[in-house]
């Protein structure tokens, strides 16, 4: 798990009676959506595939795993071109409201 995977806070510790404040360690979540770009020379689609909570780090990793799961992707020798982050989001997608 990678550093910014952890997030410290302050909290409560109880044993038996005694209640005590100290630091821990929990672990972070964020949402990542996964979108495939696929087509030919003269139509390409974009579709959102899905949205997953994950701890940060490994992302194109896991997203490489949830397609093969879901049997988007089934082996190396198909043609999964590139993994990249993306710096826009357009809600008016088609399925979308």
């Amino acid at each position: 798990m990678s550093q910014n995977a952890l997030t410290r806070f302050s909290v409560h510790k109880v044993d038996d009676e005694t209640i005590t404040r100290c630091n821990d360690h929990l672990a972070t979540e964020e949402p990542m959506e996964i979108r495939l770009l696929y087509g030919n020379n003269t139509l390409m689609v974009e579709k959102s595939i899905s949205v997953t909570m994950r701890s940060p780090g490994n992302d194109f990793e896991l997203a490489k795993g949830f397609l093969f799961t879901e049997g988007i992707y089934w082996t190396e020798n198909y043609s999964l071109h590139s993994s990249k982050y993306s710096t826009t989001m357009d809600i008016h997608q088609p399925g979308w409201t």
